[in-house]
């Protein structure tokens, strides 16, 4: 495969890794606004370690916010007090991440969507669930259908990584950008952690086969027309996973829910309205 240019490689490897721009308010204003609802932000324990939550609102189903790679709970702040004023919402760091302890156990996607279900159980967080999750953070969303999909209303995945965009990095990147390549990808685990999840969810593709889906997609990554047509493949891929699924392109970058918020609100208001 060719490889691809310097100034494009560092490009794909910023965006790859899902690294978000920078939160648009600081810690203390996100802060104020959970203290304003009625509900709480702090750690939750969950066995041997804590989790940091951001727990806004009442009102079924519950949404729940998962981030996007190395991302804290902040990224959802454009949108988690909007959906809290008619139902329960989390938000969250995962473990080793923002205000989260760190977790004694191997950082794989089925071990983060374990952690999840039992945040939700501890901060009592009732079921059912419509999990909306950014980036990588898809593959924690796919891991809890797989492992507690009763538990699930739908899952709405924001511009979600495929399962294939690492072995794809890997051939495109030359040789001297690999080591800098894992380092980065490996923020939330090792490398042997991100190909074990991997492969978990490519086992998993059938859990989505009955679970109400909507996949929001970029249009605008800024990496080239042959980037585009291939993470739009991969996106129509995610979407046709389920047998009731939605997906919507948007003329946006990776971020969309920090870029165009309006838009995640729009599609968790319209699949809250179809589960009543």
């Amino acid at each position: 495969m060719k490889k691809i240019t310097k100034p494009l490689t560092l490009a794909a490897l910023v965006f790859l890794v899902s690294v978000s721009v920078i939160c648009f308010f600081a810690q203390s204003v996100y802060s104020k606004k959970c203290n304003d609802h009625q509900n709480f932000e702090g750690e939750v324990c969950i066995g041997e370690f804590g989790l940091h939550a951001c727990i806004l609102g009442k009102g079924k189903p519950s949404i729940i916010f998962e981030s996007g790679h190395s991302d804290s709970h902040e990224s959802w702040q454009l949108i988690q007090p909007e959906i809290s004023s008619n139902n329960s919402t989390l938000s969250y760091d995962r473990a080793g991440i923002g205000l989260s302890d760190n977790s004694p156990v191997k950082r794989t996607s089925s071990n983060k969507a374990y952690e999840l279900h039992r945040l939700l159980n501890e901060a009592k967080v009732k079921a059912p669930y419509i999990i909306v999750s950014h980036s990588m953070g898809s593959w924690v969303s796919r891991m809890f259908a797989k492992q507690f999909g009763n538990e699930l209303a739908g899952l709405i995945l924001v511009d979600p990584t495929h399962e294939d965009t690492n072995e794809y990095t890997i051939n495109c990147l030359p040789p001297e950008m690999l080591d800098l390549y894992k380092k980065e990808i490996c923020k939330e685990g090792t490398y042997e952690d991100l190909l074990e999840s991997i492969d978990q969810i490519k086992e998993a593709r059938y859990a989505l086969k009955d679970i109400p889906l909507t996949v929001i997609s970029a249009n605008d990554h800024k990496m080239g027309t042959d980037f585009e047509e291939k993470w739009g493949l991969w996106q129509k891929d995610i979407a046709s996973l389920s047998l009731i699924s939605n997906h919507i392109i948007v003329n946006s970058g990776h971020n969309i829910h920090q870029e165009k918020p309006e838009v995640i609100i729009e599609a968790i208001n319209d699949m809250i309205e179809n589960k009543k």
